[in-house]
């Protein structure tokens, strides 16, 4: 078992638990959309990693294990540990491995230049940093679950990024919006390249927000990086066997 502990990872896995709880009613068609997508497409397969695994809310660890001689976990949340160990009771550490480590390979690494940079330098670290492509790619498996963690890549460094120094400049948004379009390149390269002969991906694309008295919608695109959305619009047009999208709920 990989170890790796930091209490924002921590906070944020929470945050999204309590959100859940308090939103139930409005996360399930997303949960139920999600699992049903996985049931239709996960092939019957010998090791198979979940990248951003959580606390397996849409996920249906039953059936991976069902499908799947080992399923490999990773998140960078440790608290998500108790819920896989009850979920998987007997098979926790033999075919469910537990990885608590950050999939990105980058954040703490990331974090600790900003850290030693005056203030006056962020733009240009920010603008230098360079994603390198994380460790699981090469780590021998025949399937990849990338579970609703393309979008989220991204704003877990940002939010490192505004506690560290709340008031950025324009220009030092620009350079943090590069890096974490950097972050969601690396996310699918390192799958691209990966031994892995199938890889799901499930991923906010677009950020919908509205007020109840008003009839227009403000949206964001919840993929950073130019060259990512012209990937995945190609990807989308030539290259899957199977997509679907539906609208989830996040925060009524």
């Amino acid at each position: 078992m990989t170890t790796y502990s930091s209490k924002d990872f921590r906070r944020m896995g929470q945050g999204i638990q309590d959100r859940y709880e308090r939103c139930r009613a409005w996360w399930e068609p997303h949960i139920r959309c999600t699992r049903e997508f996985l049931q239709t497409h996960v092939p019957r397969s010998t090791r198979i990693a979940v990248l951003g695994a959580g606390r397996l809310l849409d996920a249906d660890l039953t059936m991976l294990c069902a499908r799947c001689d080992e399923v490999h976990l990773f998140d960078a949340d440790p608290s998500c540990v108790t819920e896989w160990k009850r979920q998987a009771g007997r098979d926790y550490g033999r075919r469910v491995v537990p990885h608590v480590v950050d999939v990105t390979g980058t954040i703490e690494e990331w974090s600790g230049i900003l850290r030693r940079a005056s203030s006056h330098e962020y733009e240009q670290c920010l603008s230098a940093l360079e994603a390198p492509l994380p460790q699981w790619r090469h780590d021998g498996f025949d399937g990849i679950i990338s579970l609703n963690l393309l979008g989220q890549i991204p704003l877990y460094w940002r939010d490192r990024v505004l506690r560290m120094k709340e008031a950025l400049s324009p220009a030092e948004w620009s350079a943090l919006s590069g890096s974490m379009g950097r972050l969601q390149r690396a996310h699918l390269q390192a799958l691209r390249e990966s031994s892995a002969t199938w890889s799901i991906v499930i991923s906010d694309t677009e950020y919908y927000f509205y007020h109840v008295d008003e009839s227009h919608w403000r949206v964001e695109s919840a993929i950073f990086d130019p060259v990512v959305r012209e990937s995945l619009e190609a990807a989308a047009a030539a290259q899957l066997e199977s997509r679907e999208s539906w609208l989830w709920h996040l925060a009524p």
